[in-house]
């Protein structure tokens, strides 16, 4: 279950609460960087925002805002960061902090573009998966009925999509297959836009 800071950084980063001063650099890797601007800036107040939220949401609530305040702060808010076990610290510029939120679930939408692009690209699947337009984010897809004489063959891109999510089957029997077909089909219509349906289904990738 995640913790208090985690919940912090990534619904704050999903929500773009803080613009520049905390953004995912990676975030299928979960790698963000937090501003880490001196308290000399002439900015100080509205560059120390992060800290003073997490102040907040920690329940400190201070009388004034001033430059001590939110330098101690910004030590609070650096030390949860360092004895935190999810989070490792990386590399710090001048003016931004690394940080690496450790044994995140990659976010499905994500999960499937790693796992069509490198498919596509490679041609893994050959007619299976295949692009119908590249440059528009359009795909086909070969949604063949499992009383295909080859739906062994024809339901492998399904097959691997249960294994990227880590489901293994004992099994390859034919309610395994139609079981895995629908959960990817499921996992495309939510987060792509269909454009046609039967066997050779057509899906956009959609703008969020």
């Amino acid at each position: 279950m995640p913790t208090l800071l985690e919940n912090f950084l990534i619904s704050s980063l999903n929500e773009n609460s803080f613009g520049h001063l905390l953004s995912w650099v990676d975030e299928g890797n979960g790698i963000l960087k937090v501003f880490w601007q001196h308290k000399n800036s002439n900015q100080w107040k509205e560059d120390f925002a992060v800290f003073k939220a997490w102040d907040a949401m920690k329940g400190r609530m201070p009388t004034e805002t001033n430059v001590k305040y939110l330098t101690q702060a910004k030590r609070r808010f650096r030390a949860a960061m360092l004895k935190h076990n999810s989070l490792k610290l990386l590399k710090s510029s001048e003016k931004f902090g690394y940080c690496q939120i450790l044994n995140r679930t990659m976010p499905e939408k994500m999960l499937i573009e790693k796992f069509l692009i490198p498919s596509l690209e490679g041609d893994t699947f050959k007619h299976l998966l295949t692009w119908v337009n590249r440059n528009e984010g359009i795909i086909k897809l070969f949604c063949q009925h499992k009383n295909s004489s080859r739906w062994k063959e024809d339901f492998q891109v399904f097959k691997a999509w249960d294994l990227l999510k880590g489901r293994k089957t004992t099994t390859n029997d034919k309610k395994y297959f139609t079981d895995s077909k629908h959960r990817f089909l499921t996992a495309m219509r939510k987060h792509s836009c269909v454009k046609s349906s039967g066997k050779i289904q057509i899906f956009q990738t959609c703008q969020s």
